[in-house]
């Protein structure tokens, strides 16, 4: 069900350059492959669809699905170098495909071999047109594949999470303060995040095999705009760990609130004001807690920037934003170089990139990174357990570098026909996870769920002639900050 976007302002352009850039080609094929490696068997031929299914079968989890990906990955890079290799001279091999024939290890150790081109070679590297566009076509897709096995996974993860909020809610329209309690607790908390911390694990993996595409595809990194295309992937990982863990700390925000008034403690572990404590004490009778029965918990309670490190939130975020900062690194070729590269076209004609080109993946690449410092400060904002924009948790950059990136795509296959195939699959995988995202659809259920809630517990506080819980400031918690 289609719920308000969380950038709505955005929302509409951002969908049009995606749809205007990949509605002309539909075939898949190469995201879709995969196959199945069984140790004293022959590699078995399956689908991505397939492997999704099996998942959503219960017959694998998401971090097996990662497994097999990677492990099919790893295959299919190794049988294009063995294919493609066939003709090429061992200095064009090592510049290609960053690898060496096992017989140049001795000489290359011994330093009596430099890479240097073969007799009767020329000197000036070259990259012709079938091999850059299986190169280019593996990386994109790849990569594209990763990210299509995590589309629709925040519902799963974030079930639990919802499902304890919306039972809560039944429960106190029901008059039952006791059972609603029991699903606002610390431990009905921290038994929701397991889902969340399987879909990290498998984000992380996922960042790893992208390092690993990066580390192989050493010829092909020159080109600026694989750069900014593989940036692009991992602003969106980084966009589902952001939006992922918003939803926690939205439901974290109630439980906080509810601890603060069922015990004078917020899951800070600090104690509520003097003044505060009468008011509080109120409010737990008023909703039918006698003092030995309210709640004990609070020396399990996390602080958010804990919860982060127990769901795996800070480590995934970590690990992508270092990729981004080595693929900014990345060395690349400028407009002043290209008379370096040999490239030509499938006639066998050469050619140069345009000017245009590099301006595009420039412009690309400083919206990129700033994209990526702008969802590290929500992060960060959410780690200190600070108030969240009232339009939502994806700041308008992201979307605005996401176009950027695509514009330089289209660049690119304008001026070389190699990347088209590749970067129309990779951005059709953008535009179903970006439109995942955007319908937010578990994230917005639990803001609205704990506005339900939250709204409950002003009432109460309210009822015994005292904001029980705007009188808490001092423990960290906002009295506002469950509402959407």
């Amino acid at each position: 069900m289609r719920t308000k976007p969380l950038n709505p302002n955005s929302m509409a352009m951002i969908m049009e350059n995606f749809r205007r850039y990949t509605d002309d080609v539909e075939n898949e094929k190469d995201i879709e492959r995969m196959y199945l490696l069984h140790e004293g068997h022959a590699p078995q031929e399956t689908t991505l669809s397939e492997l999704l299914e099996k998942r959503d079968r219960g017959e694998i989890d998401f971090v097996e699905l990662v497994d097999l990906m990677e492990q099919s990955m790893k295959y299919e890079y190794d049988q294009l170098v063995q294919t493609e290799s066939k003709g090429l001279t061992e200095s064009e091999i090592h510049e290609i495909f960053g690898q060496k024939r096992q017989d140049k290890w001795a000489k290359i150790a011994a330093g009596e071999d430099e890479g240097q081109p073969e007799a009767g070679k020329k000197g000036k590297p070259t990259l012709k047109y079938k091999i850059r566009e299986k190169l280019l076509t593996f990386t994109y897709s790849k990569v594209a594949a990763a990210l299509k096995s995590t589309f629709g996974q925040e519902k799963p993860a974030l079930a639990p999470i919802d499902n304890n909020l919306k039972q809560a809610q039944a429960a106190i329209k029901g008059g039952n303060t006791k059972e609603a309690l029991k699903f606002l607790g610390a431990g009905a908390f921290k038994a929701s995040l397991k889902g969340v911390k399987l879909l990290f694990k498998g984000v992380l993996k996922i960042v790893g095999a992208i390092g690993w595409i990066v580390g192989k595809v050493a010829k092909i990194m020159k080109h600026p705009v694989v750069r900014v295309l593989l940036l692009g992937a991992a602003i969106l990982a980084l966009l589902q760990v952001t939006t992922v863990t918003g939803g926690v700390y939205t439901s974290w925000k109630v439980v906080n609130k509810v601890a603060t008034m069922a015990t004078g403690q917020s899951l800070t572990g600090r104690a509520v004001g003097a003044a505060a404590k009468a008011a509080v004490k109120g409010a737990a009778g008023a909703i039918g807690l006698e003092e030995a029965e309210q709640l004990n918990e609070v020396e399990d309670f996390m602080t958010f920037a804990e919860v982060m490190g127990e769901m795996g939130s800070t480590e995934v975020a970590a690990a992508i934003i270092k990729l981004g900062s080595q693929l900014e690194g990345q060395e690349v070729m400028r407009y002043a170089e290209t008379s370096l590269f040999t490239m030509d076209t499938p006639s066998g004609e050469a050619f140069e990139y345009s000017e245009d080109y590099y301006q595009y993946s420039d412009a690309a690449l400083a919206a990129e990174m700033g994209a990526f410092g702008n969802l590290q400060a929500v992060l960060s904002a959410m780690q200190a357990g600070q108030e969240m924009p009232e339009g939502g948790m994806i700041p308008p950059e992201v979307g605005e570098a996401m176009q950027k990136a695509l514009a330089a795509g289209k660049v690119a296959v304008e001026n070389d026909e190699a990347h088209r195939e590749g970067f129309v699959e990779l951005s059709k995988t953008w535009e179903l996870v970006w439109d995942g995202h955007m319908d937010a659809e578990y994230t917005d259920s639990i803001r609205q769920s704990s506005a339900g809630v939250g709204e409950w517990i002003k009432n109460v506080s309210t009822s015994v002639g005292t904001q029980a819980i705007q009188k808490v400031g001092d423990a960290g918690v906002s009295p506002t900050s469950f509402q959407r």
